[in-house]
């Protein structure tokens, strides 16, 4: 199916890219600074699945951010929707056979640091991985890629320290700490969020860590970025809504697109 994905992508545009993006939830605005070229519904590729979560439009699109070539995925799919893992990284394998050697993993997150409120980005530095998901089950280990892989540096250190840089240049204020990622589709309890605190996570979301594992198991360099759209279950005093995310998102849309412009530019 890879292979089929590929050729039908390469029909439309044979150029190779060197960079992508995958849009979480709220981060659809971020396309306002693609210089589109092409653009394919998920629908027409070989082998992709559909995405049914609002906030994710289903979308490839082709094109360039100030000279630079890069793919930016309109949505992503997530284990709650009921696809296998397989499925959920099915995108990042297809970008690696692009030719991507960088991506940028973007999502909406609860906090949990009392630190952070809404509006605020986190780069990731580490996570934890509570959705008990890794897209390695199964694959044949070669020489060249090892399954018993190191995950010290998933998230490229030198990545973190230029997404920093970026953020001082835009006087934009962007924490770095520990992404815990849960199955969903339901928010976590109060309880589950002091257990998760205790553990050390900074922000809790429903994806982003199947598609880092992959990635870095595939040797791409991998940035990880977080909007802060709600407090947490337990800290925030009101219900949690996923219009909630996609409102506190598109509030901060110009925030996303200079922060993400800016990294591509310094990449």
């Amino acid at each position: 199916m890879i292979e089929k994905a590929i050729k039908y992508i390469k029909s439309i545009d044979d150029k190779t890219y060197d960079y992508a993006v995958v849009l979480g939830s709220g981060w659809d605005k971020v396309a306002e600074i693609l210089d589109v070229k092409y653009e394919i519904n998920y629908s027409d590729i070989p082998g992709y699945p559909t995405c049914s979560v609002q906030g994710h439009k289903g979308k490839m699109l082709l094109g360039e951010i100030d000279g630079k070539k890069v793919i930016l995925l309109m949505g992503r799919f997530h284990l709650y929707e009921g696809y296998t893992v397989e499925q959920v990284t099915f995108p990042i394998r297809v970008v690696h056979a692009l030719g991507v050697k960088t991506i940028i993993l973007t999502n909406a997150s609860g906090a949990i640091n009392k630190q952070f409120k809404p509006g605020d980005i986190m780069i990731i530095t580490d996570h934890i991985n509570f959705a008990y998901q890794n897209p390695l089950i199964g694959v044949k280990a070669t020489e060249e890629y090892p399954i018993f892989i190191d995950m010290s540096t998933t998230y490229t250190p030198t990545l973190i320290q230029l997404a920093e840089k970026a953020s001082k240049l835009n006087n934009t204020s962007c924490h770095k700490g520990v992404y815990l990622q849960t199955t969903g589709p339901t928010y976590e309890t109060p309880a589950e969020i002091q257990a998760f605190k205790a553990l050390g996570a900074d922000v809790v979301g429903m994806s982003t860590v199947p598609e880092a594992i992959l990635a870095h198991y595939l040797k791409m360099n991998v940035l990880g970025l977080a909007c802060i759209t709600n407090m947490a279950s337990g800290i925030s005093k009101t219900p949690l809504t996923h219009q909630e995310v996609l409102d506190i998102a598109n509030t901060n849309k110009q925030k996303l697109c200079d922060l993400l412009r800016s990294i591509i530019n310094l990449l």
